[in-house]
């Protein structure tokens, strides 16, 4: 018996026509990834060929391209025709936008790749996708119109700070553009100025006297090195360095190094959210990859990824690494966690959870790696980053004394630490005898309290689904434990609230879901007291959804374990009526 087409072709073989959902959702996914995947190929070539790149006009020309592979798969076209017609996209887009045979190539040779990533990405991609997905825009009407919207702000959004990670001359396509301070701020600044300074072998690179803090006093960079961005101050554990070390290998100019980072973080971050969805069934599933774009657009996601803290690629690798040891890969996932834990800091709570479930081989991995990182970073740099973290660096971040404005209207506004509320109540006028000293306490039972919940809801927690929620909600207040944890240390609520959808019944949890994104996920740009109130209200849905996630974990004898199993090869698109 002969083996029916759709059943024999590749990820470059004939496309099969794929349900009109199914299609959609690539189509989303390659026209949110084509601007990120410009964005890392661009700076580079332009480098090399020592031209100027227009990324705007690149980021436009990116989505073209992927429209045109996106049309090329629904018609059916056969691998050959479906590269060639986005390669010929890119070839008359780089003869119409680059001018001269030089600028063609440095405006076709990006678009290429991205050609070839989008005719890759939707062959493999579209077969994929959950069955469940197939006929939902008929029966489903009104949310499939939603999530038209959501996909087309979700391409835009992505689109406008794709051009300004590559042009930051256009501050108006910022995320945030009324803000100067998101605007001028970059974290990568901090990452880049840190290795370069331990490569040096300065003796203490933690030294405030090194680094400026957010009143703009402390040491000034010559305006060429980073402009137009001012310089952040490097707080990180030494491990941390090997990654701007790497980066700066690539290419030694910060514009190229923040467009490259950007890139890689987004490609991350979208990674991250269809593997953690595939390892969930039915409706589970399917809800989680609809509301991946509401992470995908919130502004703290945003913010971050335009910034270039490393926070979304911390939070990405912990919950990878939960997938690696569901999976039965201990030396991935131990290296995983290990990557966040030396990152970070806060994300070493998990390894507490590992030990609770007597995982210790899973603990074992992790510590192995993070000796092993720890190592390469001590032969690469030394041990005087690693000896003045411990001495200089920890205590002072644990007093706050390493970040002097936190007293200052508007870093009080922006912080929803614990460390920050005695600021925040006297600012509103509560009497507060000693901000500081309040914060220091209720930072330190903050913390008693979160090893106190972790180990219970980690004695609790059966099965993947109990353990990614009781991760991401850890997650989600370890970040809080630093004295200043902007909105971005929010960002694994928004993954947390994906999964509590699945369970969604009625109006009253899908508008108790959408109440709590929408506290969280827009950020308004009002005068500093009036948002105070707002961040107030941020902190209590924060604390209150996160602890309750952790404390309504069934116990083993109500809630029975879900081994992971490997998932069964999805059936070809079309198979089913061949």
């Amino acid at each position: 018996m002969s083996t029916p087409k759709t059943q024999r072709s590749s990820v470059l073989g004939p496309s099969p026509r794929a349900p009109v959902e199914r299609l959609a959702y690539a189509a989303l996914v390659v026209a949110t990834l084509s601007p990120l995947a410009v964005m890392a190929l661009c700076r580079p070539v332009a480098a090399w060929l020592q031209v100027e790149a227009d990324t705007p006009r690149l980021v436009g020309a990116s989505l073209t391209v992927a429209a045109v592979t996106v049309l090329a798969h629904a018609l059916g076209l056969s691998s050959r025709w479906r590269l060639g017609a986005g390669f010929a996209a890119s070839l008359l887009l780089g003869a119409l936008l680059g001018g001269t045979l030089t600028g063609s190539l440095a405006v076709a040779t990006p678009l290429l790749g991205v050609a070839g990533l989008c005719v890759l990405l939707l062959a493999w991609l579209i077969p994929r996708l959950p069955p469940e997905l197939d006929g939902v825009m008929a029966r489903r009407r009104a949310p499939s119109a939603l999530m038209v919207v959501l996909g087309l702000a979700t391409v835009t959004l992505t689109a406008r700070v794709s051009a300004f990670m590559g042009d930051a001359g256009r501050p108006e396509l910022s995320a945030v553009p009324d803000v100067t301070f998101m605007v001028r701020h970059s974290c990568l600044t901090a990452y880049v100025e840190g290795e370069r300074l331990a490569t040096l072998g300065v003796d203490n690179v933690y030294d405030s006297a090194l680094w400026p803090d957010l009143n703009g006093s402390g040491r000034e960079v010559p305006p060429a090195t980073y402009a137009p961005f001012n310089l952040d101050a490097f707080a990180y554990p030494p491990p941390f360095l090997l990654v701007p070390k790497a980066l700066r290998a690539v290419s030694g100019d910060f514009a190229t190094q923040r467009a490259l980072w950007f890139a890689v973080n987004g490609l991350t971050l979208a990674w991250g959210l269809w593997v953690l969805a595939s390892l969930f069934t039915g409706r589970g599933r399917v809800r989680m990859l609809l509301l991946a774009p509401l992470v995908w657009v919130s502004a703290p996601t945003l913010i971050t990824l335009q910034v270039g803290n490393v926070h979304l690629a911390v939070i990405v690798a912990a919950m990878l690494a939960l997938v690696a040891f569901e999976r039965r890969q201990p030396a991935l996932g131990g290296a995983l966690l290990a990557f966040a834990v030396l990152s970070k800091v806060s994300p070493g709570i998990l390894g507490l959870v590992l030990l609770v479930q007597g995982r210790f081989r899973d603990a074992l991995w992790t510590a192995a790696f993070g000796v092993g990182f720890a190592g390469l970073a001590l032969l690469v740099f030394g041990p005087a980053p690693f000896v003045q973290f411990v001495t200089y660096q920890l205590p002072r971040l644990g007093s706050g004394e390493a970040l002097s404005f936190l007293a200052d209207l508007e870093s009080v506004v922006i912080n929803l630490s614990p460390f920050g509320l005695p600021f925040k109540l006297d600012a509103l006028g509560v009497d507060v005898a000693d901000p500081w000293s309040a914060a220091r306490v209720l930072n330190q039972v903050f913390t008693v309290l979160i090893v106190v919940v972790a180990v219970v809801s980690a004695r609790r927690a059966q099965g993947f689904r109990a353990n990614a929620e009781v991760w991401l909600a850890l997650l989600t207040l370890s970040s809080l434990q630093s004295p200043l944890a902007p909105a971005y240390a929010t960002f694994p609520m928004f993954w947390l609230l994906t999964i509590r959808a699945g369970d969604a019944s009625g109006w009253r949890d899908t508008l108790g879901i959408a109440g709590v994104w929408g506290c969280l996920a827009i950020i308004p740009t009002v005068v500093p007291r009036p948002l105070l109130v707002y961040t107030l209200l941020q902190q209590v849905v924060v604390f209150g959804f996160c602890f309750a996630a952790l404390l309504r974990v069934s116990p083993p004898a109500q809630r029975p374990s879900e081994p992971w199993h490997p998932p069964i090869p999805p059936e070809p698109v079309g198979a089913r009526t061949a």
